[in-house]
């Protein structure tokens, strides 16, 4: 079983989330706590997802990510996913799922963060 690595950074009112690693049934209860607690805390602000490190999804991961965009709209919280790669996209497309994907072209550029946390699947503690 793969490790699935989260970085959170503050920016420019935003909270970016980027995400490393399988996005599986093992790895899907890590991520929606993780982000179900930022959705619940006082960081104001939209939510960015960012997905470009994510090396692979299943069928529980899609439906993982789906939920987590259901929970951001009850916390009445914009979250996007973005840069989201072509084979998970395409997976999306193919199980008609209604995530919130950010337009082409818009990426969430995390390099000058003022705040930073690492999340490791089954660690269950960040790390600064």
């Amino acid at each position: 079983m793969s490790a699935l690595w989260m970085r959170t950074d503050q920016r420019d009112g935003r909270t970016i989330v980027s995400v490393f690693g399988p996005i599986t049934r093992h790895t899907t209860p890590t991520l929606h706590q993780h982000l179900r607690r930022i959705l619940a805390g006082p960081t104001a602000g939209e939510i960015d997802v960012d997905l470009n490190g994510c090396i692979h999804t299943d069928v529980d991961g899609l439906l993982a990510l789906d939920l987590i965009g259901k929970t951001a709209r009850r916390y009445g919280r914009k979250l996007l996913y973005v840069k989201v790669p072509p084979l998970i996209k395409h997976l999306i497309d193919r199980y008609h799922l209604d995530l919130p994907l950010a337009p082409d072209g818009t990426e969430a550029d995390s390099t000058d963060s003022a705040v930073s946390t690492i999340t490791a699947a089954g660690d269950g503690e960040d790390r600064l």
